[in-house]
């Protein structure tokens, strides 16, 4: 998809045999729109959250979205098209809300855990293979504590499954509770059964949350590394609602950096993350938002020193050949905007410097953000 803000219209027909017609405004990310008809039985749509599978093969769904009113999963393409429509796994009124692709998941074809929106029960998950098939039930419980000075109590945790996701370093699912503020994180090979370490209170308190996305691990030339980190919504003191990043141990977070606003989002739900990109669900008006999120940085600006000069082309030389870590800020290795950290790179920054040819494509000389973001060279 061509970079930028694509308006999309869904036409969500209501009953079968109807003409009527519900628009809803899909923003992906100025000008191209379409209608897509979804059929559905209800007269109201709520998408709760929403997960993505990085690897899916051509013509199968890339997102798949829980939809809590109509007790529904979407499987949609790229371009937010709907390829499946998956009967909830619950019975008849509960709503299904959190939902989160486990690539490892039926012998490694992938499958999805989805939340129950039921209040008072116990958390209940359950586990279904990418055609909606039965695998397993999840009753999330807090084991009894090795040491007495542990701060959750054992037993049953209560309340409906919030947005979820999971980190395929890890092999951890995450649930939110949006009855309360806390996040579960739990072993996808277990039985239900909590980690303490991976489980913690919202960094802000007051939080009720619906959004939890871990962050995609950069890869370029299979030179990039990262720690598992995870994506919350959250909110600031005076109530604005962001997206925050968050790292985890030992049962406490600390959060990285500065929140993204989501002020332009009535209600935000479940989120994903790839590249420099956040999809963001509308949970009560049926919408689904992309928010492009760049940090700042100076192009050619390897190492990270804010000047452009000869160290940066060896530091660029360095990551590509002598397997020398490079900048999260992938961008900045991109010397000439193409899209692609190599050799190209380091000769477009030294050919600037000594032989007098053009300055690098912006942000350059002043840091800014990327004007070209790219999902295979992000700046988070």
């Amino acid at each position: 998809m061509i970079p930028g803000t694509h308006r999309y219209e869904v036409a969500v027909l209501i009953g079968p045999g109807r003409s009527d017609v519900l628009e809803v405004v899909v923003v992906v990310g100025a000008g191209e729109s379409t209608e897509v008809p979804i059929d559905v039985g209800f007269d109201f749509t709520e998408i709760f959250d929403i997960t993505v599978n990085p690897d899916n093969p051509n013509g199968t769904p890339r997102y798949y979205c829980t939809d809590s009113a109509n007790g529904q999963i979407y499987g949609l393409d790229e371009d937010f098209l709907p390829l499946a429509v998956i009967a909830s796994p619950f019975e008849d009124g509960i709503p299904c809300t959190g939902i989160a692709f486990v690539g490892t998941g039926d012998a490694d074809n992938g499958s999805l855990i989805v939340g129950n929106g039921q209040s008072g029960v116990q958390m209940h998950l359950m586990e279904i293979t990418l055609a909606g098939e039965f695998i397993r039930d999840l009753f999330v419980f807090i084991p009894t504590p090795a040491l007495p000075t542990a701060k959750a109590f054992p037993g049953p945790v209560e309340g409906r499954a919030g947005g979820m996701a999971f980190g395929s370093e890890s092999g951890t699912v995450y649930i939110t509770g949006p009855d309360t503020c806390d996040i579960y994180g739990m072993s996808h090979e277990g039985n239900g059964e909590t980690d303490p370490d991976s489980s913690f209170e919202h960094p802000n308190e007051g939080s009720q949350q619906k959004g939890c996305t871990t962050k995609q691990c950069a890869q370029s030339n299979g030179f990039i590394g990262c720690t598992e980190t995870l994506y919350l919504t959250s909110q600031t003191d005076d109530g604005t609602l962001e997206i925050i990043e968050v790292s985890v141990e030992a049962g406490e977070a600390t959060q990285i950096g500065e929140g993204i606003s989501l002020a332009g989002i009535e209600d935000p739900g479940g989120i994903v993350f790839e590249g420099d990109t956040f999809i963001v669900t509308g949970n009560s008006d049926g919408s689904v938002y992309q928010v492009q999120s760049t940090g700042n940085f100076v192009r050619g600006d390897a190492n990270g020193d804010s000047l452009v000069d000869i160290g940066d082309p060896i530091t660029i030389l360095g990551v590509l050949f002598n397997s020398e870590p490079a900048s999260e800020c992938l961008a900045q290795l991109d010397s000439n905007d193409d899209n692609q950290i190599d050799i190209g790179d380091a000769i477009y920054v030294l050919n600037f410097l000594f032989q007098d040819t053009a300055q690098p494509p912006a942000p350059f000389p002043d840091p800014g953000p990327d004007p070209t973001p790219s999902a295979v060279t992000p700046c988070p």
